[in-house]
């Protein structure tokens, strides 16, 4: 090692330029650029305060340390502010620090703008020389290179970054006159202005290179890299020396600082922008091109139109009411009675003479003809067509046979009256007008007002932020709302799948809680019991009953089902559903889940050589799998026509491929095959698959279609709970879709076709998802054998980490950093004690908040299928996550009804919130939130269902097909961002909360998330060490259990119940020293099955391979224990301490020592109070009483084991 003389000799020799200075500085210039080369142990000074600012991370205090600041505070008191030694910071935290640096306090971030004018001047003309020279060098004419580098360089230096590099001149100059004073004890005027100069200089290099490169369209991130590289190099060469690592680190950290400092300058423009961003509505009105206005507003028409004609009312002879569901212009007219579930088939005459609107019972029926032709002329007028276009209206309303003869008479001064047309022809035409007057005046709407649609939303990083490569990767890690253009088109689908949702669930809950209210789906165990005989399992009478339900339903013995079924066919054909119509006792024929999953599969199967066919007939068709069986069923009669010959050779695949078929698909295809008809395998695999595509996603066959094909009886589901509970589900769905974007999706295709191309891939994607045909989608999903390997393997995950874990007890505090923390607590300890009021339990019920199972979503599937699925499920009830998870729906659901009632109090002016017009207008923001209109003269009972739906939806982390990324709801992606999505969810949740409310002025959740932290922590902590302690036999000692004393512990504390969502090991490393981005990120992005083979491959296996190697036939005794870790269970790697032989305990003691005597030595390094050291002895003391088979002794901290560990460190950072 060299002394202080042999470094300062070598190093002039070296660089002869330095000669000049003396000792001190050179001294201290060298190891400041390689701390390798110090001489000596710095002795630890204690710091002149604890408090807040002493719990900040040591990167931060670093910073202050080489601050401006923190060299005035070194010269007036002898020693730097914080106490550092020891602290060894890696490259992102030399970076953070440098950065830091550069505005620690108001002084550095004052001398760095203060003197921005001065040297932007010098730095200016340098910037737009070197902008000049290398346009030149690309091949730019002079003249026009000349103007763009005078350009750029006043543009970079007209916004807060360039001028902050301007200020570096200044910052230099000052921080050089500190420096002197601290090495030399004496100031040279002459090299401040050197370093002014100097400061100036390479300011202009690094901002004119981040302009030049900004003229060839790098990234933000690739700028800031190449930046750091000029200014890292420039910066010793131009004292004679050459780069160093540390240098470029150096660089980095102050680039790093100028653009905050630039961001700062900017800051009051940019706060009020972001603030104002907040503040949005999540939906708001705006116009719309003309064009788009009528590509959507003609099918938003249309769709109106059809819904006009559902809520008219037909009144027989008897004054029953009757709704009108055939088609406009159908020769027959179906007709349904919702009071009696019945239906009727008329001809158009029988309708005429038998029924009456609403509005014509008072006419006489000899009177009906003629005011009907009146409300005709009236449709005609305020159409304000010419007569031209009204006889053309006319002669398209009539019927062939009346066409015919018009036709024959026609001339040109021909009129049609409208008396010519008989009563059938003028209804058609009234409906005919009808429609084009809906659809005229919704465009004319939206033309007029536009259309409510979702605020453009903009992601974290500015779009040129990233290279394109993770650019990429970022977009695809980016909340599907905010992805693509954010133009009209895409946006407005955004809106409707998001009203779609929160339909689709209240519905789901409506329905559910109608069946539940029937008294049968709640039996008591004496009625199951009924059922049970010798031998019979209690699940196996369940069975049983709900099976007899199923026939006593088909029977006729229980009508309130019915009753039911008559409400989803009800809302259906009101939201514009095509219903067959109703059938006496109906109970759904569906087949069983699990078995149609393996029949569509098959059916998939079949055609998984399609290149290998079209390639044979020179005939290509669709590349995926499931659009072919689409397109093919779409029309099967007219598919055939036009691809005879492919249908020729798929009938002989079909019959080839039957052998390897599963046991139920062969016996579906075999009854219905027609034996004896032309292509009968083919036709047979066509109506099979049209009725599982029908039953499994998108057209709900059981709801809107007769059945076409025939199912055995032993594959239907029988089980009446699981039946109605699929059915009300996907009634639920579709009935919101056909809501939403129309019976035959057409207002998604009209906003498709108005899309830009780049964004139609997205919404076609997302569509996918909507539709609910995603997991069958061949580009979307593996291998069935694949697939349901990687389904395996998300249940295993599931059962081992959840199941048999602690995410049951971390799940107790979730309300608190959600529900609790958006709400207030004196609102969620009114929602508690609300639960006793029958209609609030009514309204959470229609809410349909509980349908969603977030252990469902953890292993991939929408219900539990198979043995290993079914075990899972086991585990999540067993375990009470399954519970728990459903009580936090619970609770926020009826927090939202209280909170809503509270915020419309207050927009009304009313309570003590009332009075105040910030809080007025935050409450009214809220409301919104909830798609409440504040102004509405009162609250209605859709308007708590809609608020507590998406308030449970958000606050308890349920899926949000717009939130989260679309790459983490893929089926191919899944297995690996299992886990990931809650945290997800829980970090931008939190972010959108904050950003909002503190908009307003409103900083309750902050405080709360820290209350949260300081109880919700503790007591989640206390509990996971009670059930360890329980599991084990063993005494618990975790210091993270005890009453938090510092902000160090009460982030974590935050961390540890999840509150930071995926963020939490990250914000746990930036406080924690001893915790490493590294190890944060590598939890973040590994998925938990590479983390088990991880843990197999480099602990497991090498521990047996050493038990086999060291104890022979007794290392068998050692499996066990080593067996229960490797699953990775929490639980469970608690439980194999108690199969541990003496030796493991005894070696597990110890390494558990090791960790944490290296703790308790930390603790003394930095002990500078009397109570620091009480700490380190309450640590000794808890240690010894636990453990004391291996005791933590006095002399394990010595004082010279203290100067040790001191001098291994230093030793360790001289050898690299």
């Amino acid at each position: 090692m060299y002394t202080k003389e042999q470094l300062v000799s070598a190093y002039r020799e070296k660089y002869p330029n330095w000669s000049k200075y003396d000792d001190d500085k050179i001294y201290r210039h060298v190891t400041s650029k390689f701390p390798e080369y110090k001489t000596e142990l710095q002795k630890p000074t204690e710091p002149e305060a604890t408090g807040f600012v002493d719990s900040l991370p040591n990167w931060w205090k670093k910073g202050y340390n080489d601050s401006i600041t923190g060299m005035a505070d070194e010269l007036m008191t002898g020693k730097k502010r914080f106490d550092l030694s020891g602290y060894e910071p890696g490259v992102v935290e030399d970076i953070a620090s440098f950065a830091a640096s550069m505005f620690a306090s108001p002084a550095d971030l004052g001398i760095t703008l203060a003197s921005g004018g001065v040297g932007a001047k010098v730095g200016q003309s340098v910037a737009r020389k070197l902008v000049t020279k290398k346009l030149l060098r690309s091949g730019v004419p002079s003249s026009k290179a000349s103007v763009i580098g005078r350009r750029a360089a006043r543009k970079a230096y007209g916004v807060g970054v360039g001028r902050a590099s301007g200020g570096l001149a200044g910052y230099e100059g000052v921080k050089s006159a500190f420096t002197q004073k601290l090495e030399t004890g004496d100031i040279k005027p002459e090299e401040i202005v050197k370093d002014t100069v100097s400061g100036a200089i390479l300011g202009g290099a690094t901002v004119g290179t981040g302009a030049y490169l900004t003229s060839k369209g790098w990234s933000t991130l690739s700028k800031v890299t190449a930046e750091a590289g000029v200014l890292g190099t420039a910066t010793p060469l131009t004292e004679g020396e050459m780069p160093t690592p540390q240098d470029y680190i150096n660089s980095a950290g102050m680039i790093v600082g100028l653009k905050a400092v630039g961001g700062a300058i900017q800051t009051p423009g940019k706060l009020k922008q972001f603030w104002e961003k907040s503040r949005r509505p999540e939906n708001r009105r705006e116009k719309l091109s003309s064009e788009l206005a009528e590509s959507y507003g003609e099918q938003e028409g249309s769709d109106a139109f059809k819904k006009l004609i559902r809520k008219e009312e037909w009144i027989d002879f008897k004054g029953d009411k009757w709704t009108r569901i055939s088609p406009p212009n159908s020769k027959k007219v179906k007709l349904l009675s919702f009071s009696k579930g019945e239906n009727k088939i008329l001809s158009e005459k029988e309708f005429q003479v038998q029924y009456k609107l609403s509005d014509e019972v008072e006419i006489p029926i000899e009177k009906v003809q003629q005011y009907r032709a009146g409300k005709v002329r009236e449709l005609e007028k305020s159409l304000n067509v010419d007569d031209t276009q009204k006889q053309l209206f006319r002669y398209e309303s009539l019927g062939k046979k009346s066409r015919d003869a018009v036709d024959t008479i026609k001339t040109d001064d021909t009129k049609i009256p409208l008396d010519y047309l008989t009563p059938s022809e003028q209804f058609r035409y009234r409906d005919s007008l009808l429609k084009k007057k809906t659809v005229a005046e919704t465009i004319d709407a939206m033309k007029a007002e536009g259309w409510v649609t979702q605020e453009a939303k903009s992601s974290l990083f500015p779009k040129d932020f990233f290279p394109a490569p993770i650019a990429s990767l970022m977009n695809n890690l980016t909340r599907a709302k905010y992805r693509g253009s954010q133009k009209q088109a895409i946006r407005k689908y955004y809106y409707g799948v998001g009203k779609h949702q929160t339909y689709k669930d209240t519905l789901t809950g409506e329905y559910l809680g109608r069946f539940i209210k029937t008294g049968y789906f709640t039996p008591t165990k004496k009625e199951i019991n009924n059922f049970r005989t010798k031998g019979m399992s209690f699940k196996d009478a369940e069975e049983a009953y709900y099976v007899n339900l199923y026939n006593s339903v088909k029977a006729g013995r229980v009508p309130e089902i019915n009753g039911a079924t008559k409400l989803i066919a009800e809302r259906f054909v009101s939201a514009g559903g095509s219903f067959p119509g109703f059938i006496k006792n109906y109970v759904p024929q569906m087949i069983k889940r699990d078995v149609a999953d393996i029949m569509f599969n098959d059916m998939l199967g079949v055609f998984s050589k399609k290149s290998e066919i079209a390639k044979r007939l020179k005939q290509e068709f669709d590349t995926s799998s499931i659009d072919f069986l689409t397109n093919m069923n779409a029309n099967p009669n007219n598919w055939l026509k036009k691809n005879e010959k492919l249908a020729i050779y798929l009938d002989r695949i079909i019959k080839r491929n039957l052998p390897s078929l599963r046991k139920e698909t062969k016996q579906m295809l075999s009854v219905n095959l027609e034996r004896g008809a032309e292509l009968p395998y083919l036709k047979a695999y066509s109506k099979v698959a049209n009725g599982l595509q029908e039953e499994l996603f998108n057209v709900f066959g059981n709801l809107e279609k007769s059945r076409k094909f025939n199912i055995p009886d032993e594959l239907l589901e029988k089980n009446l709970k699981t039946l109605l509970t699929r059915y009300a589900t996907k009634a639920a769905n579709r009935t919101s879709f056909v809501q939403t974007f129309g019976a035959k999706g057409k207002k998604f295709e009209a906003l498709l076709k108005n899309a830009d191309d780049n964004d139609k891939g997205i919404m076609r994607e997302l569509h996918h998802h909507v539709k609910g045909d995603i997991e069958y989608h061949s580009n979307y999903n593996y291998q069935p054998n694949t697939k349901e390997f990687f389904k395996k393997v998300m249940e295993w995950e599931t059962s081992s980490k959840i199941g048999l874990g602690y995410a049951p007890l971390m799940n107790v505090t979730q309300s608190t950093i959600s529900t609790a923390l958006e709400a207030g607590y004196i609102p969620f300890a009114r929602g508690i004690f609300s639960l006793t009021d029958r209609k609030t339990r009514e309204l959470i019920e229609r809410s349909g908040v509980t349908n969603y199972s977030m252990f469902n979503e953890m292993i991939g599937a929408s219900k539990s299928q198979g043995l290993s699925s079914k075990v899972t499920d086991f585990l999540g009830k067993w375990s009470g996550f399954t519970g728990i998870n459903k009580v936090n729906q619970i609770l926020a659901a009826s927090t939202a009804k209280g909170m809503v009632d509270d915020l419309y109090k207050a927009v009304k002016g009313k309570g003590i919130y009332g009075k105040s017009a910030n809080y007025r207008k935050w409450a009214e923001s809220k409301l919104r939130q909830f798609d409440i209109d504040p102004k509405k003269s009162r609250l209605l009972d859709d308007d708590y269902i809609k608020a507590m739906s998406k308030f449970a939806r958000k606050t308890q982390l349920q899926k949000d097909l717009l939130e989260d990324p679309l790459w983490f709801n893929n089926p191919k992606v899944r297995v690996f961002t299992q886990f990931k999505r809650f945290g997800y969810r829980q970090f931008n949740y939190l972010k959108d909360l904050f950003a909002h409310d503190i908009s307003y002025g409103n900083v309750m959740p902050i405080l709360r998330l820290g209350i949260a932290g300081f109880g919700g922590g503790i007591v989640a902590n206390q509990a996971k060490d009670w059930a360890r302690g329980w599991i084990s036999g063993e005494k618990v000692i975790n210091p993270d259990s005890k009453m938090p004393e510092d902000l160090e512990d009460i982030v974590d504390n935050i961390a540890s119940i999840g509150a930071f969502g995926f963020m939490g090991d990250v914000v746990s490393a930036t406080m924690e020293e001893g915790r490493t981005y590294s190890n944060a990120l590598k939890f973040l992005a590994y998925p938990p099955f590479i983390s088990d083979m991880e843990n197999m491959i480099t602990k497991f296996l090498p521990a047996v391979e050493r038990d086999f190697k060291n104890y022979r036939q007794d290392a068998l005794l050692r499996m066990p224990s080593r067996m229960l870790r490797l699953t990775g269970s929490s639980f469970l790697r608690e439980g194999a301490k108690r199969f541990e032989t003496e030796g493991m305990t005894l070696d597990r003691i110890k390494s558990t020592r090791s960790r944490r005597l290296s703790k308790i030595l930390t603790m003394l390094e930095k002990a500078s109070e009397p109570s620091d050291y009480d700490k380190v002895i309450g640590e000794i003391r808890d240690w010894n009483q636990s453990f004391p088979q291996s005791p933590i002794l006095s002399s394990d901290v010595s004082a010279k084991k203290i100067y040790k560990r001191k001098l291994r460190r230093y030793k360790k950072q001289v050898l690299g």
